[in-house]
């Protein structure tokens, strides 16, 4: 490899050819190309004869500048393979380096055997030499990635991604092509022989571990770096490597949840120390549907929160009816009965890891929440339905901690408006998380048509309740259910709890102890004053923050 001093044009106009053709023409560079190349071959034969039976392949770099004492803005590369001017046909590439030496007067062969001349004939200036010019084309870079992705510079952040499997594996890959983080895959399954048919690894890495595999596959895309560490761990039960991925997750700016595991999904949002965003990327069971929950950069809103809110979209929003349907066959791999896997065609996969892809560096770049579903229909269209959110409310109770948003409470806040004077009330819906002792409030229904209403009073019917429960608990699959009641005050009046309340609430404890769990009843009143109560009953409000 040759280097021309810096130049402020260029130097090659016309194609050399021959090797003192292209000697003329650098010369004028400030470049002595055959001198460098004499001393090269010199070195060559004291050191390793052998190397005179290879070809030779030049390169020559021109910097290139602007204006005379500019800074390098480019560098030119040309390369040239040496051949036999005397010769023609499938011979004339065929000029060894001993050969080379000869024609450029550095030695002369005597038996077989090359002796240096005791000064190189420098009028031999390879006449006879042929030049081949070569089309050089550069490694992929990371940097270059980026570019040809179409971004200026690539973006360090660190993302530790829970889940290699098929969304996950095609959506890393896709983000590792065009140059974007510092990964670490955190995934202990191993690659199995149906799981080419929707992953981006090919069958010969069946048997790997799959963040390994990603890993390897990862790092192969740009030469210059490898930013892709495996974790082959299970993050629900990492054994020996717990500090391995408390580590990880400590460093990370993001944490990247596709592991479509709802297990997952809370210890990341409740268990995890880290100051890192969680964003969560999964496909509903039928893969039509893609979806994206990321928190804010503050994790005011934290994935649980916008899980919830996510259920309470489902629910409500005609547009996502059959979000939860699955339509799909499951089909056996092995022998065993737990062998099974369920059908999925790769054109949804790849169409949503594509989204997904660029979903996660918009989420990204957006220091606010985001929560979205893209549909794909049958026919390749697909619609964006943005989910709005809410401020998360968390509220601390005797031994519970209740999570809500305002979304809710303008809700409830909306029915009692809409029956003034009188009293009003309904079911509430949500979820328990009876591990973490959270109570998730998400939903609620209106008063029944068959309710005894009255400015003072308030009796809860039940006509028609029933099928709406079930109703809503089918829209979400079963993660919102009843979890208890509301009601409203007058006016002007306390939301502490009456004595008829605490009636009511003897009764809600007796119904859900059955199953295990606390009564949960809120008063709501004025704008700004909702009394929560969960397990256990007060005369003084409870207000929610």
């Amino acid at each position: 490899v040759h280097r021309c001093p810096p130049q402020t044009h260029g130097v090659i106009h016309k194609r050399p050819a021959t090797l003192a053709d292209l000697a003329a023409l650098v010369e004028g560079a400030g470049l002595d190309i055959l001198a460098e190349i004499r001393e090269r071959l010199k070195t060559w034969m004291n050191s390793n004869k052998a190397l005179l039976d290879s070809h030779i392949l030049i390169i020559v770099r021109f910097p290139k500048r602007r204006n005379d004492g500019g800074e390098v803005e480019a560098v030119d590369t040309w390369a040239f393979f040496l051949g036999d001017a005397a010769r023609t046909g499938e011979h004339a590439g065929d000029l060894r380096i001993r050969d080379l030496g000869i024609r450029i007067g550095l030695w002369d062969m005597q038996d077989n055997q090359v002796g240096l001349l005791l000064s190189p004939d420098t009028s031999k200036r390879g006449e006879d030499v042929s030049l081949d010019v070569l089309n050089v084309s550069f490694e992929l870079t990371r940097l270059m990635a980026a570019r040809l992705n179409g971004n200026s510079t690539v973006d360090d952040i660190r993302i530790v991604a829970i889940g290699a499997g098929a969304l996950g594996s095609q959506t890393v890959m896709n983000l590792a092509r065009s140059g974007f983080g510092t990964w670490t895959i955190v995934d202990h399954d191993r690659l199995m022989p149906h799981n080419v048919a929707r992953h981006v690894l090919t069958g010969h890495f069946v048997g790997w571990k799959k963040s390994e595999a990603v890993e390897f596959w990862a790092n192969s895309v740009a030469g210059d770096a490898e930013l892709f560490t495996a974790l082959p761990v299970d993050v629900l039960s990492p054994g020996k490597r717990d500090e391995d991925v408390a580590t990880a997750f400590r460093n990370a700016e993001v944490i990247l949840d596709m592991s479509t595991s709802i297990a997952v999904a809370r210890k990341l949002a409740c268990e995890i120390d880290s100051d890192a965003r969680r964003i969560s990327l999964f496909l509903a069971p039928s893969g039509h549907d893609l979806v994206l929950l990321a928190e804010d950069k503050d994790r005011a809103m934290p994935l649980d929160a916008l899980e919830m809110q996510y259920y309470r979209a489902i629910a409500n929003n005609k547009a996502l009816a059959g979000h939860f349907r699955t339509t799909g066959q499951r089909s056996h791999y092995g022998q065993s009965c737990r062998d099974i896997t369920s059908t999925l065609p790769q054109n949804l996969v790849a169409l949503h890891a594509a989204i997904g892809a660029q979903a996660i560096r918009n989420a990204i770049a957006d220091h606010g929440a985001t929560a979205a579903i893209w549909q794909a229909d049958d026919c390749g269209n697909v619609k964006r339905i943005g989910i709005t959110l809410t401020a998360v409310i968390h509220h601390r109770t005797q031994s519970w901690t209740v999570v809500t948003d305002e979304g809710l409470l303008d809700k409830l806040g909306m029915f009692r408006k809409d029956r003034l004077p009188n009293e009003t009330g309904g079911v509430l819906l949500g979820s328990f998380d009876l591990a973490r002792k959270i109570l998730y409030i998400v939903d609620a229904l209106p008063s029944p048509p068959d309710s005894e209403e009255w400015p003072t009073l308030y009796i809860r019917g039940r006509k028609g309740l029933r099928h709406a429960v079930d109703a809503l608990e089918e829209k979400t699959h079963g993660m919102l259910e009843y979890i208890g009641e509301w009601h409203s005050h007058p006016p002007g009046a306390r939301t502490a709890a009456s004595c008829d309340d605490l009636k009511v609430f003897a009764w809600l404890t007796e119904l859900m102890q059955a199953d295990g769990l606390p009564a949960v009843m809120m008063i709501v009143g004025d704008p700004g004053r909702t009394s929560c109560y969960v397990g256990e009953i007060m005369r003084e409000e409870n207000l929610l923050p």
